[in-house]
């Protein structure tokens, strides 16, 4: 049996433990040196060799491991304070953080982890928000939050608040995901976001150990895991330079489908938002289009339900993955197909009778968003 004292999942909280070990150096470490806890025995040249960091991290490894013993004490105190150490070889690491680029390797939690099998959409924004972006990210985040959407965010001040707020007023699932230790509430006035997220049961996430300060590389570096947690990011408010899109930046690489809302010309606030719809971003009108994103839809009783597109043919749903909530023409769907018109035309007519599509007008396609 294995020893816990020396295994992956307490040598990954050793090596959290150290500033100077990142991502990249963790994936060189935890790739090469197997089982981890031979670096205790390892000297400098030895590391560097089999590992391939570099001697300023090696020098760093040999310094903290003779304070292990004080790092372990340190590991078997977390439960005492509520907080879980949850590895990538742990069962109940998410899956959706696994496939990301950069994904992180271990998580600290208070409360819980987010449940991979709901839906789940990021609500980021400015931390100094107009009143328009107050109250529609109150609006939107309600809308999901009653549909069991669950909202993450970063607990800043401003639109993320106003997310955490939102999802807390309905009584629903909400994440914060901070860049500094879970156990510090940052900033301090969110104190009553931080309780709440706790009092109802949900989950304050970190990469970072206990205890660590909120620096400005952290947030660039958590941005990864609040858009990785999620299915669609949403931009509420940014200015034109933000550091939402960082958010953006690592959702897009992720493959998620990022939503912006509109605002007037004129507004700074908007000016963010406005240039990701003009360089492609959705637009986000309602809290439908976000319910049609993440492939559900609303029955009679408004309650969500999973849309069964398995009982398509292959053809049917070859066709019903280019069509939207933006009308689509009849040569776009030729073009992104490549199928033959008479089929074509054959398939559209089969989802429009199934209820899956309509023609908004002559040869123009959308999705529909109710049964």
């Amino acid at each position: 049996m294995e020893n816990i004292k020396y295994s992956n999942k307490v040598m990954l909280h050793f090596l959290s433990r150290i500033e100077s070990i990142g991502v990249a150096s963790l994936g060189k470490l935890y790739e090469n040196i197997k089982p981890l806890s031979k670096l205790l025995a390892m000297e400098k040249e030895e590391i560097i060799k089999f590992s391939g960091i570099d001697e300023a991290k090696a020098n760093d490894i040999i310094y903290c491991k003779k304070n292990y013993e004080q790092m372990y004490e340190s590991y078997l105190s977390l439960k005492d304070k509520g907080i879980s150490f949850i590895s990538i070889e742990d069962e109940e690491f998410p899956d959706k953080l696994k496939s990301i680029p950069q994904a992180p390797f271990y998580l600290y939690v208070k409360g819980r982890l987010p449940d991979s099998n709901k839906p789940a959409v990021a609500i980021v924004g400015s931390r100094v928000c107009s009143s328009y972006g107050e109250s529609m990210t109150k609006h939107i985040t309600a809308q999901l939050a009653k549909m069991n959407v669950d909202i993450i965010s970063g607990m800043a001040s401003g639109i993320d608040r106003r997310a955490h707020s939102a999802a807390l007023y309905e009584g629903k699932c909400t994440y914060a995901v901070l860049a500094g230790g879970v156990d510090v509430c940052y900033p301090k006035q969110n104190i009553d976001i931080y309780a709440g997220i706790l009092d109802m049961g949900f989950g304050i996430i970190s990469e970072l150990p206990p205890s660590a300060p909120s620096l400005k590389f952290n947030f660039c570096m958590r941005n990864r895991i609040i858009s990785g947690f999620s299915d669609v990011v949403l931009v509420m408010e940014a200015k034109e330079r933000s550091g939402t899109f960082i958010t953006v930046g690592h959702a897009l690489e992720q493959g998620k489908e990022v939503f912006a809302l509109p605002g007037r010309l004129s507004d700074p606030l908007s000016k963010g938002c406005n240039k990701l719809i003009e360089g492609g971003a959705s637009i986000l009108l309602s809290a439908d289009s976000i319910i049609e994103s993440l492939g559900l839809i609303y029955d009679k009783k408004l309650s969500l339900i999973k849309k069964d597109i398995n009982k398509l043919a292959n053809k049917e749903k070859k066709v019903y993955s280019v069509i939207g909530l933006k009308a689509i023409s009849f040569e776009e769907i030729l073009a992104k197909t490549g199928m033959k018109t008479g089929d074509c035309m054959s398939v559209l007519l089969d989802l429009e009778l199934k209820g899956y599509i309509s023609q908004l007008f002559a040869n123009c396609y959308v999705k529909n968003l109710i049964k």
